[in-house]
């Protein structure tokens, strides 16, 4: 995997609109950034620790989302 492959899934699954694909690339999404978290897991440095943050920061964004499609069904 590339190392900033995880940011483009993301921000894809946290913008995608059709229903019939979200949850495919929301999946899609949190098996790179879980990836790219075991990646990084021995690695220390400034730059990684930042990678790790952002990393965080989109696991958050994608399990909102996630709880956003949730919400959207049960009220449909």
């Amino acid at each position: 995997m590339l190392p900033y492959e995880w940011r483009s899934k993301s921000r894809k699954a946290i913008q995608e609109t059709s229903r019939s694909a979200v949850e495919k690339e929301l999946w899609e999404a949190q098996a790179v950034v879980d990836a790219r978290k075991r990646e990084l897991a021995n690695q220390v440095g400034a730059e990684i620790e930042i990678e790790r943050d952002d990393l965080e920061d989109a696991v958050y964004s994608l399990r909102a989302r996630q709880h956003s499609l949730q919400h959207q069904t049960r009220a449909a």
